[in-house]
């Protein structure tokens, strides 16, 4: 063989050969701390789905079943769809109700209402048209409820209709359209604005064809009034389709003058019609100030907003705060330019005690007026500076406790500090809550100290301490005896139990630890998951080590918790 035989040769082996050699140092580079946890997660919920069926309780395969299916959906869609198929009829036989006799039986359906609609919720960010189908098939029979309850029903569907606007624009039209025949929801609203936001085409749809079924309504029944109302003052051109808002007000205007708005002395009857047509009179005079100036007189009125006006509005508002939805939340200032102030800093402030700072200083420098805009980024600053402390402080924090006697107060103090501290000096928020266990483990044992071990374990694992999973080791013996007392007390004070198995509703001062607990599952999760796992373990009642283990996986899943606030 020539050497230029051999060369070839060489070459050639060495083509082959790197990309297995490449292959199998891909293949023993060692997997990321996240990726194995999450592979760890999703191992563990395939587990738990292949448990539920060993439950007894209806409500535990269904709670528990739609937190596994909605966890697993991105992994494992197929298993997780049938997990949500076959919890319809567990839902569906506790709404089953021929009769609400007594309190148990009424705090059971409640229980099972608010079941569906979360995993509705749950199914709704993964498939619109499964969510309302499930919707659907676990109605409850009304042929023999109140009006009210067929009501809430159709709310639930709008409701759902708004969720699933992004991914199913014209499934939400069609509910938006059944809805319509049916009354007016005040679901129907956001709903709308969604559309309009989203999807143009529909959302002039289904605005113009609400127009014109309010072309109908009694103008001057409450509830078709308010509906109108809120209708012709928050949705507005250019985000209103602009020939039916005209329309609109044309219409509000024919109700107020047949009604007598425009007199000097109103009739007694149609006192509260006027004073909301008086908050319409800006836009009626953009549409048609010829025939709006007949009421020239409401025009002249300087009176406030109505309270329960600017209620709603403000409960709208904290409501979209404490969802998180803050794009929403920021909407509401250019809807509501009074409360635009207030909005722009209670957004940015929730976002920085969120963690998230990099959004509160976005939203702070989108603030319109500059001269708050500075105040509002000063502030921000401010806070971000408070989370350090000097040692000269620290004595301070030493003197202020020393003046406190109750439990509570000295918790609420030393936990407060060392939370607000700990992202920027580890040392001393560890410091601190040494000095708070040393009280706590001073009470009496009792409630105090159990509530006072939990909140302490939490936070030694936000400050990524061992000693959060060490308290734990202890409080489980301790918790796992008092669920065993409270089964067998079950009834004579709070209902613990629901089919010879621990119900998930929070019920009595002990539901109330273990929902704590499981909301707050993500902190033991990401300190240790394989040591927290193993901790859930060891709880004695099957259906709540299940729970306690889906909590846990589904934390890893769902990314690192924030800094755990007491």
């Amino acid at each position: 063989m020539t050497h230029h035989q051999t060369s070839i040769i060489i070459a050639i082996l060495v083509l082959l050969l790197c990309p297995i050699a490449r292959a199998q140092e891909t293949d023993s580079k060692p997997q990321t701390a996240d990726a194995a946890r999450r592979e760890k997660a999703i191992e563990l919920l395939q587990s738990l789905a292949t448990q539920i069926s060993t439950l007894q309780s209806p409500e535990n395969r269904a709670r528990i079943g739609a937190n596994i299916a909605d966890s697993l959906w991105a992994h494992d869609e197929k298993r997780a769809r049938a997990l949500f198929i076959n919890i319809e009829d567990d839902i569906s036989s506790g709404l089953r109700i021929p009769e609400i006799k007594d309190m148990r039986t009424a705090q059971s359906f409640r229980v099972f209402m608010q079941l569906r609609t979360d995993t509705v919720a749950r199914i709704a960010k993964h498939d619109g048209e499964l969510a309302f189908d499930f919707l659907r098939a676990t109605a409850p029979n009304y042929d023999k409820w109140p009006s009210a309850a067929v009501e809430r029903e159709r709310d639930y569907e709008v409701k759902l209709a708004s969720q699933i606007v992004e991914s199913n624009p014209d499934l939400a039209l069609k509910i938006g359209r059944q809805s319509l025949n049916r009354g007016f929801s005040d679901q129907l609203l956001p709903l709308l604005r969604r559309l309009l936001k989203k999807h143009l085409e529909q959302g002039i749809t289904l605005y113009k064809e609400t127009v014109r079924a309010l072309r109908e309504a009694d103008l001057s029944r409450r509830g078709q009034m308010s509906f109108a109302w809120s209708l012709a003052e928050s949705l507005t051109p250019p985000e209103a389709e602009e020939a039916a808002f005209r329309e609109f007000i044309e219409l509000w205007i024919s109700a107020a003058l047949a009604k007598g708005c425009d007199k000097s002395d109103v009739p007694e009857d149609s006192v509260y019609f006027c004073e909301r047509v008086r908050l319409l009179v800006p836009q009626m005079q953009r549409v048609a100030p010829l025939r709006t100036a007949q009421l020239k007189r409401l025009a002249s009125e300087d009176k406030p907003e109505p309270w329960e006006i600017t209620r709603s509005r403000w409960e709208e508002f904290h409501k979209l705060l404490d969802t998180g939805d803050f794009d929403e939340a920021l909407d509401l200032a250019k809807r509501y330019p009074p409360m635009a102030d207030s909005i722009y800093w209670q957004t940015a402030t929730r976002a920085q005690a969120n963690g998230d700072t990099e959004r509160a200083q976005k939203i702070a420098n989108e603030f319109p007026d500059p001269e708050r805009r500075q105040r509002l980024l000063d502030h921000l600053k401010s806070e971000e500076a408070s989370n350090e402390i000097t040692d000269e402080e620290l004595e301070k924090v030493q003197t202020e406790l020393s003046k406190l006697t109750r439990f509570e107060d000295q918790l609420r103090l030393l936990a407060g500090v060392a939370n607000r501290v700990g992202a920027r000096n580890r040392a001393a928020a560890l410091k601190l809550l040494d000095q708070l266990n040393g009280i706590v483990e001073s009470l009496k044992p009792g409630k105090d100290q159990m509530e006072g071990r939990l909140a302490l374990s939490l936070l030694y694992c936000t400050e990524k301490s061992d000693r959060g999973l060490a308290m734990m080791e202890g409080l489980i013996p301790k918790l796992n005896a008092l669920i065993d007392g409270a089964a067998k007390l079950d009834g004579f004070d709070t209902n613990y139990l629901r089919d010879g198995e621990w119900n998930m509703s929070a019920n009595g001062p002990l539901g109330e630890i273990l929902t704590y607990l499981s909301q707050n599952a993500a902190y033991f999760a990401w300190l240790d998951f394989d040591r927290a796992v193993s901790l859930a373990a060891q709880f004695e009642r099957n259906e709540i080590r299940m729970m306690a283990q889906t909590k846990l996986a589904q934390s890893i899943l769902a990314g690192p918790p924030r800094r755990y606030r007491f």
